[in-house]
């Protein structure tokens, strides 16, 4: 008996079950913007974004979206924190894009589908961890708040001054605004197939309280902290498409 053959047999019987491809020709792109709904940012404990709908033939790449993020820490008395402050004894948690939202909820056409599980931090912290290698969390994703810390040296504050991810954080209070990029860490997004724009999409993002994604480990009497979102965007790729494609769905 030729086993060989009796593996192709096996595997083209399996293929079955695959998903048909779908014909499709790009004639374009573009990176658009999609803007907060939420009309202030600042003391906004929601921040919702709804995606423009589009009847042509265009999808949105929802793999390739971006969260921009900017913000500044103030303290309690709308003061910029100050260097050799007992703030500086403390820092960001890692992945401040993530971070700083306890839940994302993903709703199309007004229903939840993903998020109301106040997870979403740890999902995003457990699924970069898994996702990137060494070399990566040392340089790529600090520009979306991540920063490799030396494990052996995150629990004593006298072994803290030397552990290079942790000063970086630290940096991070310190300075009067930050600007980073991340990824949205939502199911969805992590797929390859694209949205037809002409879905009704919208993105709530919930602020998590500040005592969990700032941890002062300093043994002084903390200053109260604060973080002002000054502005918060999406920039995702719009393809554009042969309008025979939309026979498809």
């Amino acid at each position: 008996m030729d086993n060989s053959k009796c593996e192709a047999c096996a595997v083209d019987t399996l293929s079955i079950f695959d998903p048909m491809p779908v014909q499709s020709v790009m004639t374009g792109h573009q990176i658009i913007r999609i803007l907060p709904s939420t009309c202030s940012l600042k003391d906004a404990t929601t921040i919702e974004f709804d995606f423009p709908t589009v009847q042509t033939a265009t999808y949105y790449d929802l793999s390739d979206a971006k969260l921009v993020l900017n913000f500044k820490t103030l303290t309690d008395a709308n003061a910029n924190p100050a260097v050799g402050s007992a703030i500086v004894a403390g820092s960001f948690v890692n992945l401040i894009t993530s971070s700083l939202f306890s839940d994302v909820r993903l709703m199309i056409y007004d229903k939840p589908v993903e998020g109301t599980g106040n997870m979403y931090a740890y999902q995003s912290m457990i699924h970069t961890l898994l996702r990137y290698g060494k070399s990566k969390k040392k340089e790529l994703l600090a520009i979306a708040g991540y920063f490799d810390e030396d494990p052996t040296k995150a629990d004593e504050y006298v072994d803290l001054a030397t552990n290079p991810g942790y000063l970086k954080k630290r940096d991070v209070i310190k300075n009067k605004s930050e600007k980073f990029i991340g990824t949205i860490n939502l199911g969805l997004f992590r797929q390859p197939l694209k949205l037809p724009g002409f879905v009704k999409l919208k993105l709530v993002f919930t602020r998590a309280p500040v005592d969990f994604y700032i941890d002062n480990m300093t043994t002084d009497k903390p200053a109260k902290l604060k973080v002002d979102v000054t502005d918060m965007y999406i920039e995702i790729r719009q393809v554009h498409v042969v309008s025979s494609v939309l026979n498809s769905h």
